[in-house]
């Protein structure tokens, strides 16, 4: 369901500059733009919230309690477990590795005497 919202014309241009540079639609970069906004906004909140507990000691010290009978999970009775099923008769894994390289721009002269 399209709705139809004002917004700012120097904003819409923002927007359309985004949208022709990502090569995806206005409605796109419009919702990709929402949901950044979001997460930022719940990261805020959630730094506020970590804030005001760290202030009150009673609270920091039940969650650094709370914390530590928490990694007396993490293995779990695990210890001598290996960390994913083995196939003893597969062949060992190679992973390949990709870089991409950006495109060199042509050098300047150097200044200074050339060589001859």
């Amino acid at each position: 369901m399209a709705l139809n919202v004002r917004i700012d014309p120097v904003a819409h241009a923002h927007l359309a500059e985004v949208a022709r540079e990502q090569d995806i639609p206005l409605t796109e970069a419009l919702t990709r733009a929402i949901e950044i906004y979001r997460r930022e906004q719940l990261i805020q909140q959630m730094t506020a919230d970590y804030a005001a507990m760290r202030a009150d000691r009673a609270a920091w010290a039940e969650e650094e309690a709370d914390r530590a009978l928490w990694d007396t999970t993490n293995m779990d009775g695990l210890e001598h477990e290996p960390p994913y099923p083995v196939d003893e008769n597969a062949a060992p894994r190679r992973r390949a590795i990709r870089v991409r390289q950006k495109a060199k721009p042509a050098s300047a002269p150097k200044r200074g005497r050339a060589r001859r």
